[in-house]
């Protein structure tokens, strides 16, 4: 059995703000048939839109069956039980499945749909060798927001291309290509990444992300970001990591201009007596004066609540 709770605060200057929290209980019912539930309340703000202000609390459900260690297929579903205000209902029905077709190919898959649209997600991937990987997936999530912008248009989900390599026993080496079709706001964006692991406990990594933005509402603007992470791992017991991020955006005007800073940590425990997990999260963030609040999707399993971080943008 394993729990673990995350709450979430968002607060804009001008009136808007955002809080959230998720309660979650995953629980083995033997080796073959798992359970994972969730609770989500949101209480959301929003200046000038009725329809994005109120109080909403949703219960997802989600049942795995995995009869060896080369297949898994779930079904999930989440209900919104009380809501108020003008914010939607958050109903969700999906199917989903994981699947080693081979020795070197590798399919996931997910399909859902909801008050708020269609969802889906495919992936494939191929291993020529046990050091090298390569993968293309597609995903559609209806319920993603973009970094401090409402969607214009049509979300037509999000494509990347990547690939890994393992050099030795302590550095690996990976590179995406990120298609992104976020409504009139679309960008292609090429990851660079490097992880180094000097023992079993220690992981340091970076990455540079280099792309342009096309925008036909607001105008185009070039994106790079720089990010340094580390993990530790003892025993399985204790698990942490950190990560700093910085991104930087110029554009043909000072409205697309942004310089944005963000931190992330999160460590899990497990209860030496009872073999629980025990999840935390904390954030962290700084950025120079005048600075405004906005808002960032993670990625997430489509059948959970998403999970929000908070960036603050100069």
């Amino acid at each position: 059995m394993a729990f673990g709770f995350e709450a979430e605060d968002f607060d804009r200057s001008g009136g808007d703000r955002k809080t959230s929290g998720e309660l979650r209980l995953d629980y083995a019912i033997n080796d073959i048939w798992s359970v994972e539930t969730a609770l989500a309340h949101l209480d959301k703000t929003t200046v000038g839109n009725p329809a994005e202000t109120g109080r909403r609390t949703d219960f997802g459900l989600r049942v795995n069956y995995q009869p060896n260690e080369d297949l898994k297929v779930y079904a999930f579903g989440q209900a919104t039980v009380n809501n108020s205000g003008g914010l939607r209902d958050n109903d969700r029905l999906g199917l989903g499945f994981e699947a080693q077709v081979s020795e070197k190919v590798a399919l996931s898959g997910e399909i859902s749909g909801g008050a708020r649209g269609r969802g889906g997600a495919l992936r494939a991937t191929y291993s020529p060798t046990a050091d090298n990987e390569i993968y293309l997936g597609y995903t559609l999530d209806p319920t993603r927001l973009g970094a401090g912008y409402d969607l214009v248009g049509r979300d037509k989900g999000t494509v990347v291309l990547g690939g890994r390599y393992r050099v030795n026993e302590a550095v690996s080496t990976y590179m995406e290509n990120t298609w992104d079709m976020f409504g009139e706001r679309q960008s292609l964006t090429r990851t660079y990444g490097v992880n180094y692991t000097p023992d079993a406990r220690w992981t340091v990594s970076g990455s540079v992300e280099t792309g342009r933005v096309r925008d036909t509402i607001n105008g185009d603007f070039d994106r790079d970001a720089f990010s340094l992470g580390v993990a530790y791992v003892n025993d399985d017991q204790v698990k942490a990591r950190a990560r700093l991020e910085y991104r930087t955006e110029d554009g043909a005007g000072l409205a697309q201009d942004r310089d944005t800073w963000h931190s992330r940590q999160g460590m899990n425990t497990r209860s030496m007596m009872t073999g629980v997990f025990w999840p935390m999260s904390m954030h962290w963030f700084q950025t120079v004066p005048k600075a405004i609040f906005a808002m960032e999707s993670m990625s997430k399993p489509a059948w959970a609540m998403p999970i929000v971080r908070l960036i603050m943008i100069a």
